[in-house]
Formats: structure tokens, C-alpha cells, sequence
């Protein structure tokens, strides 16, 4: 089968589907980071297929780095700081307020870093003054989380995936998938 073979077969599979993704086959076939995922079909979606010829990543098959929980997010799950909670809807970078506490004690910026780690992803959260800029874990930014909870995180509770929080685990998830498109790189 030749390239240009391959591509619209890849787009008619893409194509078959109710992704709700602003998808532009210019791009190529590539679903991420070109295209923007505003839902997610989840596992029933053939990724694997995709996977298998090179357009999205296979994040079981990558690990993070040991001290990622130090090195991103600001260090906001950092295992050495007492009682990590999830960051949810309401949390704020500038008041320093996270996982519905204030933390005078840390200064970070997870919730900007969680919208750029999403949008190197294709799961971007809109930016504006409703939400700090980025600061604010707005409502919006909960969405993005659900879809890829449905998407990468099949496993986890219906609750875990509906309630849009970013635990300790679904950061690391994040990273894994991050990390593996970046080894995917551009098709």
C-alpha cells in the first residue's frame, strides 16, 4: 500500500467516526497537535489502528521520568510535599489556592502548566479573562480533562472521569501521552 494509500484510509477512518475534532486533513493524517479534540469516542475508537501506523502514540509503552512529580507542574506533586490534593474546578495560580485550599507555602504555577501540557496534546482548554489567562481551573479546562480521561483513562470510575479533577496519577498520564507524541513527532 502506498503513502497517499495509507493517508486516506486513515482519514476515511477518521472521518467514520463522531469525534468532535476540528480535523483538517492538510495536516496530514496526524490527529494532534494540528487538530484541536473538543470530545473523545474513547477506547471504542480505533486508536490502536491508528497507532500502528505511526499517527497517534501507543502512552502505554512510555515511561516519565522517576522525578517528573518534581520536574512539572511546578513541583505541585512533588511526593516530599504533605498531602498533595487533586487539582479541581476553582483552583487558582495567583491566589494560590489549590486543590480547594490556599498554599501561601508554594509558589507554582500547575493550572498554567496543566492548559500547556493539554494543549501540546490536542486537548487545549480556551484562554481568556474568564479564567485568569490560563490562572483559574475554569470549567472549560474540566471538560478538556473529561474527554481525555474518557479517551486515555478508560479504566478509572465513571465518578473519576466525570468529575474532572487532576489527581496524582491522570498528571502522570498526562505526561505519558505528551511524551509519546513527541516521539511520534510530525507525519
Amino acid at each position: 500500500m502506498t503513502g497517499q494509500q495509507i493517508n486516506e484510509k486513515v482519514e476515511r477512518h477518521i472521518k467514520s467516526f463522531d469525534l468532535g475534532i476540528d480535523y483538517d486533513p492538510s495536516n496530514g493524517p496526524a490527529l494532534h497537535p494540528n487538530d484541536r479534540l473538543t470530545s473523545c469516542p474513547g477506547r471504542s475508537f480505533g486508536w490502536d489502528y491508528l497507532a500502528d501506523r505511526g499517527v497517534a502514540p501507543h502512552p502505554d509503552t512510555i515511561g516519565v521520568p522517576q522525578d517528573w512529580d518534581s520536574r512539572y507542574y511546578s513541583g505541585y506533586f512533588d511526593k516530599s510535599r504533605n498531602q498533595v490534593r487533586p487539582l479541581r474546578e476553582g483552583d487558582d495560580d495567583d491566589a494560590q489556592t489549590w486543590g480547594e485550599k490556599p498554599q501561601a507555602d508554594f509558589a507554582g504555577t500547575p493550572i498554567r502548566d496543566l492548559h500547556h501540557y493539554l494543549g501540546q496534546i490536542g486537548y487545549a482548554a480556551p484562554v481568556g479573562a474568564f479564567n485568569g489567562h490560563g490562572s483559574v481551573f475554569h470549567v472549560t479546562l474540566k471538560y478538556a480533562i473529561k474527554a481525555f480521561k474518557v479517551r486515555y483513562m478508560p479504566n478509572d470510575s465513571l465518578t473519576s472521569q466525570q468529575h474532572g479533577r487532576v489527581d496524582y496519577r491522570t498528571a502522570e498520564f498526562i505526561l505519558k501521552v505528551m511524551m509519546a507524541y513527541a516521539q511520534v513527532g510530525p507525519i
